[in-house]
């Protein structure tokens, strides 16, 4: 019941604001309550602004608590204000010599790449999203034909230059690995 309260004051304060709204509408403007209404109404829109932007904050932060407790061996806190989580799950990514299934959780600011092990998820390695050109879908039919499927790439900034090749199951969820992963890049060439 108590996990119910702030999503009911949030509602309240809706209704509030639209019974305002109704009531200034049908208020005159030289009527003498006009003005109350209008500062009544502005304030009542900056506390419901600022209850959603508490919230949002609030479950970003529990976002990244979740994913910080399926990480125990993780060297580095996930908690930090201006990160956000984005999308996570297992791909299959594609070697020279093998595919392997590895876990992605990805961030606005990082990816975590994971070994998944029975329920268990293992750190790997991190990469920064400030260091990825692109993530970029791959439209070779040969690949595709060889039982490669639906294949993504990440491509980075580095001496190296160096490209991971990933596999998704569906058209669908390579189109959401790559808008995910474009979508942090392009936020961080923003900051």
């Amino acid at each position: 019941l108590f996990s119910l309260f702030p999503f009911l004051c949030l509602l309240t304060i809706f209704r509030y604001i639209l019974l305002l709204e109704t009531i200034q509408e049908s208020t005159p403007e030289s009527h003498a309550d006009f003005p109350f209404f209008a500062e009544l109404l502005s304030e009542i829109k900056i506390t419901a602004n600022a209850i959603n932007e508490a919230k949002g904050r609030a479950e970003r932060i529990q976002q990244l608590t979740a994913a910080q407790s399926k990480l125990p061996d993780l060297p580095f806190t996930l908690i930090n204000r201006s990160r956000v989580f984005i999308l996570e799950g297992t791909v299959v990514k594609i070697g020279k010599r093998k595919k392997s299934y590895v876990y992605l959780l990805v961030f606005s600011d990082l990816i975590i790449e994971c070994i998944q092990r029975r329920r268990n998820l293992s750190y790997k390695r991190t990469f920064q999203v400030s260091h990825i050109k692109a993530a970029t879908m791959q439209e070779d039919e040969e690949s595709s034909a060889k039982s490669i499927g639906y294949s993504w790439s990440l491509e980075f900034f580095d001496e190296n230059s160096k490209t991971l090749h990933f596999k998704a199951d569906t058209e669908a969820i390579r189109f959401q690995w790559t808008n995910a992963i474009n979508k942090a890049i392009q936020d961080a060439k923003a900051k």
